[in-house]
Formats: structure tokens, sequence, C-alpha cells
């Protein structure tokens, strides 16, 4: 447990009222696998300490970081139509994240359908796109560039994510 700093406190009060957060996204041709993804998020998820938290009230320190390591960082998925991909991603800038909610950021995977392909996440995407929102207390455009960074490199890398994910 460690209090939040002014400006965290500061970010995570402000979060409660109008969004803070922070969302960095790359795109790609074609589909990108659900399960790959949900590795490689369990992969950066164990080199983060600060993903590995969550923010709540600590009665003697107020409001702290508090060590939340059994919880999987969320990752939705959402087939979209070409005209309308943006709208998920712009929801994520002002969804808060709950007080006492761990970790805090979230991945979203989109997969971009033509708009003339049914609305089904299994149809083939015309392309794909990886989105990141952080609470602006953990991360900001270039925390979260570096950690998207290493993500599309563990993804599009031939190693092993299994042996990656593997408690040590």
């Amino acid at each position: 447990i460690r209090p939040l700093d002014p400006g965290e406190a500061f970010f995570t009060l402000a979060d409660q009222v109008s969004g803070m957060n922070f969302v960095v996204f790359a795109e790609r041709t074609g589909a990108l696998p659900p399960e790959r993804v949900r590795h490689t998020l369990n992969v950066i998820q164990r080199e983060n300490l600060l993903l590995q938290a969550g923010i709540d009230w600590v009665d003697e320190q107020g409001l702290a970081f508090v060590h939340a390591p059994e919880s999987a960082i969320e990752l939705r998925c959402h087939a979209v139509r070409e005209a309308d991909w943006q709208i998920p991603i712009e929801q994520q800038l002002s969804e808060p994240f709950a007080l006492g909610s761990a970790p805090l950021m979230r991945c979203l995977l989109l997969n971009v359908l033509a708009d003339s392909d049914a609305n089904a996440f299994s149809s083939a995407p015309a392309r794909s796109v990886l989105a990141l929102c952080f609470h602006h207390s953990i991360g900001d455009g270039r925390s979260g560039t570096t950690i998207l960074c290493r993500m599309l490199s563990l993804i599009a890398s031939n190693e092993q994510l299994a042996a990656l994910e593997a408690p040590e």
C-alpha cells in the first residue's frame, strides 16, 4: 500500500466526475486473435506492478494504491462497422474506473468489419484495432504507448507467451 501523491489523488477524484483516462491504440490489417491478446495482457501485467494495483480508501492513509495481483486486465472484444469503430474508443475515455477496482487498465479489441458485413465477431474483419485505456494516475500517452509497443512486440514474436506468462 502506498498513499497517492497529490497529483494522483487529484486525477482519481476528478475521474469520478469527468473521465481522465488515456487511450492509445494501434490498427492492423486482418484479425488479431483474442487468445493471443489475453496471453500478452497476462505477461504485461506480470511485468508492471502498477498493472497489479487498484486505488481504494485506506483509513490510516486516505486514497492509496492497493496491491491486487489476482485481478486480470479486462479484455473487451467487439465487432464494429467501419463507420462506427471510434465509438467504443470514445466510450473508454469517459468510462471511469470505480474506486476499489483493479487493475487500472482495460483493453479493447475491435474487429472492424466492412459496412456490408454481418455484425459478428467471427466474421473476417477488414482490420483490427487494439486499444489500451489507462487511469491517468498510472499512465499517460507516453507510458501507454510504451506498453502498447511491448504488447505488439510480444504478439508479433514467435516467443512462447505461455512460458512468459507462467509464474516464476
